[in-house]
């Protein structure tokens, strides 16, 4: 298992705790599918469609947050949907050099450091400060 949704920062807003763990989920789906595409057990194709997946349910986590933080005017609403806005550029460029070019150890080292090092980090700092905002405004954040 690559990431232990166990060990992902909790934050006061258990709908966001929630995300974050489909999130980790997908990781590790993505993980053992990256081995099995190594040992020549599935086709490239069933990697691009959780990526895919994966890049979806992270646009739809992230459209959430920011439609919650605009409705209660969350002050550092801008430097929030900037960091949303450059990791899903880099998610969407990373999943289209794998699509051209099917460089696993690029692709590894994304889903395997990359991205889980960038979410954790956005937990700690980021989405922990806004769930606290969410928590005082008693708000969740629901993906639609």
């Amino acid at each position: 298992m690559l990431i232990d949704p166990s060990s992902i920062p909790q934050v006061e807003v258990a709908s966001m705790n929630r995300i974050h763990n489909e999130e980790a989920e997908l990781f590790n789906e993505l993980d053992r599918l990256l081995d099995a595409y190594s040992r020549d057990e599935i086709p490239a194709e069933r990697i691009d469609h959780e990526l895919d997946t994966f890049l979806q349910h992270m646009q739809a986590h992230f459209r959430a947050e920011e439609t919650q933080m605009q409705a209660i005017r969350f002050p550092p609403y801008p430097v929030h949907k900037g960091e949303h806005d450059k990791v899903l550029a880099v998610a969407e460029q990373r999943i289209q050099a794998w699509k051209e070019t099917r460089d696993t150890e690029a692709l590894s080292t994304f889903i395997r450091s990359d991205l889980p090092a960038w979410l954790t980090q956005h937990i700690d700092t980021m989405d922990r400060v806004t769930a606290h905002f969410f928590a005082m405004a008693g708000k969740e954040v629901e993906m639609g």
